[in-house]
């Protein structure tokens, strides 16, 4: 496609992307090796559609260092890229959605709700480094973020950095002291530290108070009651996180649990 020449104009939007930061899983089998015609070809076809559907026009050039896009959106368009990268997130289209944000990154790098949703997308999909790094960025960028706070010290706890996990959610608590999944996460740091359960029963309930129907944070909290020897209060825990969503994996953990917990020796 042209790349339109000239200078970029106040409406235009310009994005470039390096060829390796393009995930060629979206592409066809036989394309999927950049720099080769096929690559490029699919590459701009994958995009041209992406954009075919934001309205306004698209222009795509696929060369052999970068992907560039310049984009003249029409004001009436219903919805944007980042409109699409969230909905793609939300239907379980992960890749599709990180693909559109990193490409959005490019031209706003800077962009604290950019690099928040970035992020987790990239932790849900288990790329933690590249998370954090992003929340990092995001936290440096607006330190009052507690929600980039909370999501930063999860990818620091799914990378077993514990004691880190806990001061980045203890700073989260400062700032926003009733936010439930700062204390969930926190309760669950705890857990994993193994040296005091009380900390993690105190976040934990904290957690279910402000969110009582946060099945993880039950189920959590009757791990850390039953650690302390409190079965009642356990039992009810696990019993109150199976009443919320009988079906799922979750339920069956805390129904484990349960028959554990009657065990005489446990």
């Amino acid at each position: 496609m042209d790349s339109g020449g000239g200078r970029v104009s106040a409406e235009e939007q310009a994005f470039t992307l390096p060829l390796d930061r393009f995930d060629t899983d979206l592409l066809p089998p036989e394309a999927r090796t950049p720099g080769t015609p096929a690559f490029r070809q699919a590459v701009s076809d994958y995009l041209t559609r992406a954009f075919g559907g934001f309205g306004g026009r698209a222009a795509i050039v696929v060369d052999d260092r970068q992907i560039s896009v310049r984009w003249n959106p029409e004001s009436a368009s219903p919805a944007g890229p980042f409109d699409a990268a969230i909905a793609h997130l939300r239907s379980g289209r992960t890749p599709q959605g990180v693909q559109m944000l990193e490409l959005l990154l490019t031209r706003d790098p800077d962009d604290v709700n950019l690099l928040f949703n970035l992020g987790i997308a990239l932790s849900e999909a288990r790329r933690l480094a590249e998370a954090e790094d992003h929340f990092n960025r995001a936290v440096e960028l607006a330190p009052d973020f507690a929600d980039a706070l909370v999501a930063l010290g999860v990818a620091q706890l799914r990378q077993q950095n514990v004691e880190t996990a806990i001061e980045t959610l203890e700073r989260a608590i400062a700032i926003e002291p009733d936010n439930p999944w700062a204390h969930r996460n926190l309760g669950i740091a705890y857990l994993k530290l193994g040296e005091d359960p009380e900390e993690a029963v105190e976040h934990l309930q904290k957690a279910v108070e402000r969110q009582p129907g946060d099945q993880g944070a039950w189920l959590a909290l009757g791990d850390a009651y039953a650690i302390s020897d409190r079965r009642t209060l356990a039992e009810h825990a696990y019993r109150r996180a199976i009443e919320i969503n009988p079906h799922n994996d979750l339920a069956e953990v805390a129904r484990k649990a349960s028959t554990k917990l009657a065990q005489p020796n446990l």
